[in-house]
């Protein structure tokens, strides 16, 4: 159980929550296996006229998925590799039917970068989250900038691999690299993801493929869109800390009326590259209100040169932390300020932080 200390923000309780609705899309080849509980995007390896815009039905629209590649791309770039029967794959792991199979873009051919396009996505917010693992080599770097009626971008995301007896290699399901966002629709406009290679023409050959194996889009449930972003850096100390309240399972459109409370965490650590992360998240802060969908805390005192590690939980229908009915939220991490170095100035130091 991780340990938290909770601040309690009170809003006001209007109902149960209902069963959750999401689209869930495993890529695969036309004759490929896909996995339980997914439904299958399928076109064929490099054959440019089979990676068709392809309509699912979900959350009562019909959404539809358009990959394309960037302008001049050949169709050598257009990727649609099973892994199930090459020798080198050395997953052992569970959902082989998810992970064995991708799409993807081959950076030695013109084409880089992959563009998804989302078409129908009914006006909400949503959460996405997309699985980025090779059973065989592939281990590059990439790039998403997501393309919303908000508008944000992640940068220098790992793919893992599963091959052999090689450096690094992934076992198990929950190491594997996932993406998660907070997508955003106004029911009218597309949504594309752009997934770019991090890559150089003198790349090793592992370095130069993009992988996606699926992915599942629901209803952002969970708290989302914090400020600052996940990942932030200089981060000024009188930030003010905010988020927004979990969407409704049955209406991404509109906020959760079930949501009771907010239970916020927050934990300082020192700025150190080698340190191994931490993520048990103790330090108590005061409590608040929440206002609508929108909620706000401000931290009695942020430090410089300190990453921060905070969360939002969400308590449905006067659930309580660590009760099973409680919406657990991510883990978001931002770094403050830091402080400029001494200046050696004629053999002497200056201290920019001490007045002369």
């Amino acid at each position: 159980m991780k340990k938290r200390i909770m601040l309690m923000l009170l809003c006001v309780s209007m109902g149960a929550g209902v069963a959750q609705a999401s689209l869930k899309v495993d890529f695969s080849q036309t004759t490929g296996a896909v996995e339980a509980d997914f439904e299958a995007y399928v076109a064929d390896h490099e054959q440019a006229d089979t990676f068709t815009a392809q309509s699912f039905e979900a959350f009562g629209a019909t959404v539809t998925i358009t990959p394309s590649w960037a302008e001049g791309a050949t169709r050598q770039a257009m990727q649609m590799i099973d892994r199930s029967t090459s020798g080198r794959n050395g997953y052992t792991g569970g959902h082989t039917d998810l992970l064995n199979d991708w799409i993807g873009t081959d950076t030695r051919q013109p084409g880089n970068p992959m563009t998804l396009t989302i078409s129908g996505l009914p006006a909400g917010t949503y959460s996405w989250l997309s699985y980025h693992h090779d059973t065989d080599d592939q281990t590059g770097i990439f790039d998403v900038t997501v393309n919303d009626a908000a508008g944000s971008a992640t940068t220098g995301i790992d793919i893992s691999h599963s091959e052999n007896g090689s450096e690094g290699r992934v076992d198990g399901f929950e190491n594997t690299m996932r993406f998660a966002a907070t997508v955003t629709s106004n029911g009218t406009d597309d949504i594309t993801l752009v997934f770019g290679m991090v890559t150089s023409p003198s790349s090793p050959v592992p370095h130069l493929f993009f992988v996606m194996n699926g992915f599942e889009l629901s209803p952002a449930t969970k708290a989302n869109t914090p400020y600052p972003a996940d990942g932030a850096i200089e981060v000024p100390l009188d930030a003010v800390l905010s988020w927004n309240i979990g969407m409704d399972p049955n209406d991404p459109n509109q906020t959760n009326p079930a949501i009771t409370q907010h239970f916020v965490y927050l934990l300082e650590t020192p700025v150190d590259p080698n340190a191994a992360p931490t993520y048990a998240i103790q330090r108590i802060v005061a409590a608040i209100d929440a206002i609508d969908a929108f909620a706000v805390y401000v931290p009695a005192e942020l430090k410089p040169d300190m990453v921060y590690l905070w969360a939002v939980d969400e308590g449905v229908n006067g659930s309580q932390p660590y009760d099973t009915e409680t919406i657990l939220g991510d883990t978001w991490t931002f770094a403050t300020i830091t402080t400029p170095e001494p200046n050696d100035v004629n053999g002497v130091i200056v201290d920019p932080n001490v007045a002369e």
